[in-house]
């Protein structure tokens, strides 16, 4: 603005406030940064699949209902179910899943404690109230290991480029 004489420009609160606004939208961007490291790397299948798993932990709360990834070592195959669905949805769903190729193999799952390291077929559940189970998901991609974490209240899933048990924690 000109007044009388003055000159025009922004004055110093005003620069503040946009510095300060761009500060907050940097801070709201910075998960989805952490987030593309997956997609960096060597292993695509496994970004998609813990994508798949985040995805599934927002929608259970979003959508108030409780979603099932089921994932079938045996054939490779990956499907999601809720528990909104009829029993010709849920066979539906599981003929309709996901098989991951190019190489990627689940090796299997593992809860705390050892459970389920010898069953072909696993459920991993996700609440309607924000929680899931908690487990780790060996995969083979290419000759190299890689495990997923899913935690119990955290929507982000770790990643490491190396088998990691839970026995190894003990």
């Amino acid at each position: 603005m000109t007044r009388a004489g003055r000159e025009s420009g922004f004055s110093f609160v005003e620069l503040v406030v946009v510095i300060t606004l761009i500060a907050v939208l940097v801070s709201f961007s910075i998960p989805l940064f952490r987030d593309a490291r997956f997609f960096s790397g060597k292993s695509e299948n496994a970004s998609g699949l813990a994508l798949l798993i985040r995805s599934l932990k927002t929608r259970a709360v979003e959508l108030d209902r409780d979603f099932f990834l089921h994932l079938d070592l045996h054939s490779g195959q990956v499907w999601v179910t809720d528990s909104t669905m009829d029993t010709s949805a849920l066979e539906k769903a599981g003929q309709e899943g996901i098989t991951y190729g190019d190489g990627l193999r689940i090796i299997n799952l593992e809860f705390p404690g050892g459970r389920g390291r010898d069953r072909n077929r696993h459920t991993l559940c996700f609440r309607r109230q924000g929680y899931s189970d908690r487990a780790l998901i060996h995969l083979r991609e290419k000759d190299e290991d890689i495990t997923l974490e899913v935690r119990t209240f955290l929507t982000r899933v770790e990643r490491f480029d190396r088998y990691v048990s839970y026995d190894d924690c003990i």
